[in-house]
């Protein structure tokens, strides 16, 4: 099955993390808590402020970043791959290595920072033949990392697009 990959342009100029925060939040209470979502931030403050969000709107999620210590990390992992909790919130910490065939919609809280994280992180919801979906919310900065990713297929592109017009 393919991914559906949606683009949400909504914070033109200057980058609002209350915003995107926000929207992310408008997107997890509306697909509800059966859909197991990752949400990725660019770093460890982001992620706790969208855990603080989602905690005052009254949802389980588990955090993967270098503020949250090791042993709270797998046992994080943990309750997201048995389903305890429908949302994990990471930096590019979550996006590697990890073996989550259950996660069914990523969220880029903050657009990733180069082609290769952006990858990585998608391909956490694009495991085996599982139906996914996967929601970049992006601003102006994001623009040339977001028309890459979005031309490779047009451009006939196969597997990892690396590196285009000096983005890496």
């Amino acid at each position: 099955m393919a991914t559906r990959v949606a683009n949400c342009f909504f914070a033109p100029g200057k980058v609002n993390l209350q915003l995107r925060m926000q929207k992310a939040l408008e997107i997890l209470e509306k697909q509800g808590p059966d859909v197991r979502t990752i949400v990725f931030a660019n770093t460890p403050e982001a992620c706790l402020a969208f855990e603080v969000a989602c905690k005052s709107a009254s949802m389980d999620v588990a955090c993967v970043h270098a503020g949250v210590p090791f042993p709270e990390r797998i046992d994080g992992l943990k309750k997201f791959g048995a389903g305890e909790v429908s949302v994990l919130i990471c930096t590019d910490l979550g996006a590697r290595g990890l073996d989550l065939p259950i996660c069914q919609h990523v969220v880029q809280l903050e657009f990733a920072n180069n082609t290769i994280c952006y990858l990585h992180r998608v391909g956490r919801a694009t495991r085996a033949a599982n139906k996914s979906q996967v929601t970049n919310l992006w601003g102006d900065p994001d623009i040339a990392i977001k028309d890459l990713v979005m031309k490779a297929p047009q451009m006939g592109l196969e597997g990892e697009v690396v590196s285009l017009r000096g983005n890496r």
